[in-house]
């Protein structure tokens, strides 16, 4: 369903970019997140599986994440 949502490959790319950024700028900050952690994300060219390692690293609780994984699906 992710996929479905945007216009085209480029624009989905795109924002998997800007996720992966911003992450990486909060995790700088934050300093929760294990280097590996963040390379993991940098990784990641699937934008399901992006969405769910940025919500299980995420500093909030179960049931916050729970919500903001249905709203992405």
């Amino acid at each position: 369903r992710v996929a479905s949502e945007f216009e085209d490959d480029v624009e989905l790319e795109a924002y998997r970019r800007l996720v992966q950024a911003k992450f990486g700028e909060w995790a700088e900050e934050a300093k929760s997140v294990t280097d590996e952690g963040v390379t993991r994300v940098m990784e990641l060219r699937n934008p399901c599986e992006l969405a769910d390692q940025v919500a299980f690293l995420l500093p909030i609780n179960n049931t916050k994440r729970q919500e903001l994984l249905e709203e992405l699906s």
